[in-house]
C-alpha cells in the first residue's frame, strides 16, 4: 500500500517537473526549468501539497524497508 501512494505521489512530481523541462527546451528558456522545489511550491499550502507531501513520505517508508529487507545473493 505505501509502495503504490509513494510511487504515484512520485510519480506525479516528476511528471510536473518533466513538463516544465520539457517547455523550457521547447520555448529555448532555461529560466523557466523547474526542480521539485518549484513544483512543491506551485502545489502552494492546500490539501494537494498535503497529499503529495504524505506520498512522498510513503515513498520513504516504502525505500527504506525495500532496503532493509531486500536480499541479495552472491555471484557463483
Amino acid at each position: 500500500m505505501f509502495g503504490r501512494f509513494g510511487t504515484a505521489a512520485r510519480g506525479f512530481v516528476m511528471i510536473a517537473v518533466g513538463w516544465f523541462l520539457f517547455n523550457a527546451g521547447h520555448h529555448h528558456r532555461a529560466d523557466q526549468a523547474a526542480g521539485t522545489k518549484d513544483v512543491l511550491n506551485m502545489l502552494g499550502h492546500g490539501w494537494l501539497l498535503v497529499l503529495v507531501g504524505c506520498g512522498l513520505f510513503a515513498y520513504g517508508i516504502y525505500q527504506g524497508a525495500k532496503a532493509m529487507y531486500r536480499r541479495i545473493d552472491k555471484p557463483a
